[in-house]
Parts: structure tokens; sequence; C-alpha cells
């Protein structure tokens, strides 16, 4: 179940769906108190009256529970419908009409209010039905919000032409699925909210409907004031009924997650030589921002594993132990430990989570390491694995290098660019490709397993640092020119090995690449080398007509004018207040 759907609902807001108010047809919102109606939908409403559609506003209570005492019992009962009526006035629609016998406070989902809306909705004939947001915490608008659709189902099965409800949001922000642009109409939406004078003295409701203004406008080029809405057309409402204007529900019907075990899974995949040091990306793993994670740790060391060094967390941990056959091998071999390669496959053969990542004891991953990798894979469902940049240190923590090149396939037939634990990985895709690590390779086996995964889909790059790479810690002596497993020996052999399997075309295509990208690569070091020249031989100028101005100044200093003129600089200071 992925957190985004390829829908253009229930996504991105710039992936929404705009509203066009025009095909709106005959609207009626519904209102439980005065007000509710202008804070949620007044640009909308605005537009529609603009449009010629003259919308209307039923209000199902007077707001008394809120109302201003000091108005007075002559206009204390419709005080907040005078407002909503000037409101109205500023946003060109008609006064809106009361009912009357509902409480402020104490609507509830009954049958008496259901039938009251419907008859509403017969006599108006509407098209579409404005009603608040199931997600909105006052109860009132909680109930209006159920009484409201269960009377669009009653009309629905009377045969009314009603196509679609909409949703809006007062008190709390619904998860949409459309907007529509008001910065055309804002300016009358605040001058309408100003109407309700007695509410902006118990609340800022015009800051609080601009701020949220704001963050509905946020993803729209060009639009300054949006309002949200989640849209219910007629279709769903009959196949579904209410669960189709439960969010939620919508969310479970595109896939999408409603708790963290609904996320794709992930599985970290550890070969642990049982040091110091795998306390330490533990907790990594464990400060990890994305949710849904499970750590299989295999034991390599060749001796029984310590109790796993796991942080005051809920992480999911898991512990192999190798069999009595690979240990057998491994004594035969002379090397307690398990080999990496051979290690690896075992790991991939444990888990069962559809994405994966190996990250290596002495290696760390920073927090949103994960969540940026998976995001990526669900924009690019084509990629069979995303990679972040990763940041090289030595022993004391200084920044060697950092690999955040971006993909080119010829780049990875060449050489490797991606760090083990800098890329995640479908592992299901490897399984069913039968993709695995090379067991006679004792180094670059990861090198080797990110060429076969290359042969089945793209790696999709994620730009900027988010692991890190500590290099001198471990024992694969990668990095040491002196000992026979340095990566340059193996990688001479693996290319060899390689270039029997390529085409005379994919060897041309990969010589090629590497050819204009180490031809590039001179070019803009011969430009540097020029500029770095100029920029010396400038230098070199500077100073010497610093050491002539020196030279010029010592010689006026000695001079007799100077000496002769102290006085009056000594005069001019003193007038000065030097």
């Amino acid at each position: 179940m992925l957190d985004r759907s390829p829908e253009p609902a229930l996504t991105h807001p710039a992936h929404q769906a705009a509203l066009e108010p025009r095909a709106l047809g005959r609207v009626l919102c519904v209102a439980p108190h005065p007000d509710d109606e202008v804070l949620g939908a007044g640009g909308l409403l605005a537009q529609l009256a603009d449009a010629g559609l003259d919308p209307k506003v039923l209000l199902l209570t007077h707001g008394e529970a809120q109302d201003e005492p000091s108005l007075g019992p002559p206009q204390h009962a419709g005080g907040r419908v005078q407002e909503s009526a000037a409101a109205a006035a500023r946003l060109g629609y008609a006064p809106p009409i009361t009912l009357s016998g509902f409480p402020d406070g104490g609507l509830r989902h009954s049958p008496a209010l259901i039938d009251a809306l419907a008859r509403a909705y017969a006599e108006h004939a509407s098209q579409t039905v404005l009603l608040p947001a199931l997600s909105e915490p006052h109860p009132d608008h909680q109930a209006v919000a159920l009484a409201g659709l269960a009377a669009v189902l009653q009309r629905l099965e009377a045969g009314q032409g009603i196509e679609r409800v909409l949703f809006y949001e007062v008190g709390s922000p619904t998860i949409p699925n459309v907007w529509v642009d008001i910065s055309a109409v804002a300016e009358r939406k605040w001058a309408a909210i100003e109407a309700f004078g007695s509410q902006l003295r118990v609340q800022p409701y015009l800051e609080q409907a601009q701020a949220l203004a704001r963050v509905r406008a946020f993803g729209h080029t060009g639009c300054a004031a949006a309002e949200a809405f989640f849209s219910v057309d007629a279709t769903a409402l009959r196949q579904q009924g209410p669960a189709a204007a439960a969010w939620f529900a919508q969310r479970r019907a595109h896939a999408l997650a409603l708790q963290p075990a609904d996320l794709p899974r992930v599985a970290v995949l550890i070969r642990s030589m049982d040091r110091d040091c795998l306390a330490d990306a533990l907790a990594s793993v464990a400060a990890q921002t994305y949710p849904n994670v499970e750590v299989w740790v295999l034991n390599a060391s060749g001796r029984r594993h310590r109790p796993l060094p796991l942080p005051d967390s809920a992480l999911v941990c898991h512990l192999i132990e190798p069999t009595e056959a690979e240990t057998e091998d491994a004594c035969a071999s002379q090397s307690p430990a398990l080999g990496r390669a051979q290690a690896a496959n075992r790991l991939m053969e444990a888990a069962d989570a559809p994405l994966a990542i190996f990250l290596d004891d002495d290696d760390l991953l920073f927090p949103e390491h994960l969540e940026r990798l998976v995001a990526a894979l669900e924009r690019a469902p084509q990629a069979v694995a995303a990679y972040a940049g990763v940041r090289v240190v030595d022993a004391a923590g200084q920044t060697i290098r950092e690999y955040d090149l971006p993909w080119a396939p010829q780049r990875l037939r060449g050489i490797n660019f991606l760090p083990i634990h800098g890329v995640l990985f479908r592992r299901d895709a490897a399984r069913r490709a039968q993709v695995r690590f090379d067991e006679t390779l004792p180094v670059l086996e990861d090198w080797h397993f990110w060429c076969q995964l290359a042969a089945i889909g793209p790696f999709e790059h994620v730009p900027g640092i988010s692991a890190l790479y500590r290099q001198g810690q471990g024992h694969s002596q990668l990095a040491n020119p002196a000992h026979p497993q340095h990566w340059a020996v193996w990688h001479r052999r693996i290319l060899e090995r390689e270039l029997f399997r390529w085409s005379a075309a994919q060897a041309a295509d990969i010589l090629v690449w590497h050819a204009v990208a180490l031809d590039a690569r001179e070019t803009a070091w011969q430009a540097t080398q020029g500029q770095l020249r100029a920029t010396q031989a400038r230098l070199h100028d500077t100073e010497a007509r610093l050491r002539a101005a020196e030279v010029e100044l010592t010689l006026i200093h000695r001079s007799r004018i100077w000496r002769w003129t102290r006085p009056l600089r000594v005069l001019a200071r003193a007038l000065r207040g030097d």
C-alpha cells in the first residue's frame, strides 16, 4: 500500500483537481451557524454569484449560543443572521434562508434534520450541495455533515439530480481533493468576514481564514489565496454510501496508507562482525523518520554473537546465526567469518519486505535517508532502485569525498559510485530476476550486484547527502594498496571478466561515455587552471603595486615637507577632536 496515489485526488496540491465554479450548476450551501458559509466557501460563493448562478445559503441555526448579548433582546436573536445577510451582500448573493427549530449547539444527526435538509434540496433543485467536512471538530458541524449526506442519499433515491457534494473546512483542515483559486475575490471574502463583528470579538477569524487560504494556495503557481474541498460525486455516493465521504475510506480505496504498517516495509540488512560500532548503526536506523522499518542482522563474525545492542525504541530486529554448513565451509577456508557476498545472499533470502537496503555495521544513515528513498521509488515506479548521496569520512571524522552523482548506467558499468547503504532497491524485483551476489568476489560484490540490477531497470537519483561511510573502521582492506583485496585489483578483474559478456556495441557505448566524461572533466580542469593562472598574475601585479606604494609612502615620510607640515597636521587633528 502506497503513501501516495497515482490518482489526481488525495495527492500533492499541484495534482489536486481545479474546481470550475461554472460546472457546479445550482448550488446550496448548508451552514450550521451564520459565518460558516463565508469562512468555508465565501470565495466560491462569490465566484458563483459573479457567474450569475445565484447560489443559495441555508442557515440551520441563528448562532445564538455565541451571539453578542450586548446587542440587546430585539437584536440578540437574529444578530448573527443579520451579519450573515450583510456578508452575502458583500459577496454578491441573496440573503441566506434560515430554518427554525434547530438550536445552536443542539444539532443532531436526526430524522428531523435529515428530512428538513432533504426538503431544502428538493425545493431548490440543488445540483451541488456544500456541507461542513466530517473532520470538523464542532459537534454541530459533524451532525450537519452526516445528516446532510443522508439527505443527499434520500434525494438520490427519489431521483433528484444531485451531482456532487463538496465538504468545506472551517475549524480544522480537511483532506481535500479539489481546490478553487479565490485570489480575484479574496478581498471581498475578507470584507464579508469583517461583517461578523460579534464573532471577531471572540476569535481572530479573519486572520485564521487568511492563513488557511494561503496554505491552500501552496503548490499552485500564481495563486495567492485558495479554498479546498473534499468532493464526492453522486455515482460514488450511490455505490459506496456514506463511506464515499470519509477521506480515510477514500485513502483505503486508492491504496493509500492509514497507519505505518500500510506503508511499504523496508528491510535494513546488516552483515555484522559483532563490533561495538553496530550500536551506532542500529541507532541510526531507529532514528529514521520513515515508520515501517525492520532490521535483519546476520552474524558474519564466525563466533557467537553478543546480544544485539538495541536502542530504546520499538525497532523490530532479527538476528540470524549462520547454519552449521556455512560454519563448516568457513572453517574449511580457514576464515571463521562468513564472506561478504555469502552473508548478503543469506540476508536477501531471510527478509520478505518489498524494499531493502544494506547497511554495514560501521556505517550510518541520516534520519531522513529511508523516507527520501521510498518517496523517490513511489514517484518512479519504473525504477528498480533509488540512491542518495553518501559522505565518506576517515577515522577522525574528516571528509574524504562525497558520492552524489547523477544516474548513468554507463558510469556504473565502468566504476562503482554507489556505496552499498546509499541504495534502496526493490527486493522483489531482484528475486524475480534472480539477481544475487557473486560469492566468488571477496570485495566489490555490491558493484557487481548493482550492475545486474541495473540490467532490469533504471536507478532514481535523490540528490543530497543522507548517509555516512566511515572508511578505515572495517577489515575489507579496500583502501589498502598493498593488500590483495585492494579495490583497484578487483576492479580490473571484474572489468576483464565482464568485457567478454558485453557485445561490441555495449563496450563501445561504455568506452565512449567514459571518454566523453573524462574529456569534459579535463576541459573543465584546464579552464580552472587558466583561471587560477590569471588570478595569480593579478595577485602578483597587485603585490608589486603595493610594494611600490609602500616605497613611495616611505619616501614621503622622510621628506622635509612632511616634517615641516607636522604642526599643521597636529592642529587639524585637534580641531577634528581626534
